[in-house]
């Protein structure tokens, strides 16, 4: 459900990536902001600003990672029946290896905007982490950055009410790895240990289909596990699953990630509510303001005070974090 990038070709723009690594979803702080010393360009053409550009097969959603020199992307290949991760070097695009990772067991039922490969991959220092639907269950495989299968994990059966297909993307915290299953009967959080697989923990998160990913964030001093969707914003302790706080906020299906600052964090979504809401996330979990805009697949970001948003209607927004809902303003150029 979360659409990230179209897997028809893969173009490195000259200047936009640094040496520091991009080591899964939103990068190394999961806040999605780049190096300070990055210097994207903002024009380009087939023949300007492009350094090269790789064809790549099957169609996929997910957002590259890059680590040591390597790109990870995750594709799906429906004439095939294939669900693969490709590796690439990042100096000049060649293709280094593709690996088949399900052959079968093809997703059957996907949203047209949805691909059979949406969850990026994730770094664990050693392996390459990816998530795929397939054969009606969420399977979880670690592989190594030469291409060798470490180890496979079946989190059993998923059977969303919307015959949409998987969209959330894990988190790694420490040596595990948190996967999201937004199910309206049998959803759930699990952790599995990154060396192995094993489930550390798993705890239930039903009530209604989500594809939002879960993020790790430090908020009012605590790191926090942080997940919208099923009309709830909810915290719980990244180490054991234990639910520390819980906002009755939100819509019953959010796609979006969480963004936050150091004492709030935000959530938009979705579908049939549609709202905008940051939280104190000082274990009240008390709203302290929201509105009726609505970014529904996309994340939000946050820099220092501001909250930037593209809602579904195309409107770039940007609000001050702490504004109660009597004061919030959209501006159409950052402050």
């Amino acid at each position: 459900m979360v659409c990230h990038l179209i897997t028809a070709s893969i173009t490195l723009i000259s200047g936009l990536l640094t040496a520091q690594d991009w080591p899964q979803w939103r990068g190394p702080a999961g806040n999605n902001h780049a190096p300070l010393d990055a210097t994207p360009v903002t024009q380009w053409s087939e023949n300007e600003n492009i350094r090269w550009k790789t064809p790549l097969s099957g169609r996929g959603h997910s957002t590259p990672i890059i680590v040591n020199g390597k790109i990870f992307l995750t594709t799906g290949d429906q004439s095939k029946g294939t669900q693969s991760l490709i590796a690439i070097d990042q100096s000049n695009g060649k293709t280094l290896w593709e690996k088949v990772i399900h052959q079968g067991g093809y997703p059957q039922h996907l949203h047209q905007e949805n691909s059979a490969a949406s969850a990026t991959a994730q770094w664990d220092g050693s392996q390459v982490l990816v998530v795929f639907e397939n054969d009606q269950k969420i399977k979880v495989t670690a592989i190594s950055p030469n291409g060798v299968i470490h180890w496979s994990k079946d989190l059993g059966s998923y059977q969303p009410s919307y015959q949409f297909g998987y969209g959330s993307t894990p988190v790694l915290h420490d040596q595990s790895l948190i996967v999201a299953i937004g199910t309206k009967e049998q959803g759930r959080l699990i952790a599995l240990n990154t060396t192995n697989g094993k489930e550390r923990w798993s705890v239930p998160r039903d009530g209604h289909d989500y594809w939002a990913t879960p993020i790790i964030a430090t908020v009012s001093g605590k790191e926090q596990l942080l997940i919208s969707g099923t009309n709830k914003i909810s915290s719980y302790l990244p180490e054991s699953g234990e639910l520390l706080w819980e906002s009755n906020a939100g819509a019953k299906s959010m796609c979006g990630t969480m963004v936050w600052t150091d004492g709030m964090v935000f959530a938009s979504g979705g579908f049939p509510e549609k709202e905008t809401v940051g939280i104190i996330a000082n274990g009240s979990g008390e709203v302290r303001w929201k509105n009726k805009t609505v970014c529904y697949e996309q994340s939000m970001l946050v820099i220092g005070d501001y909250l930037y948003a593209v809602a579904d209607d195309g409107r770039a927004y940007c609000w001050e974090s702490w504004l109660p809902l009597s004061e919030w303003v959209s501006l159409s150029t950052p402050p």
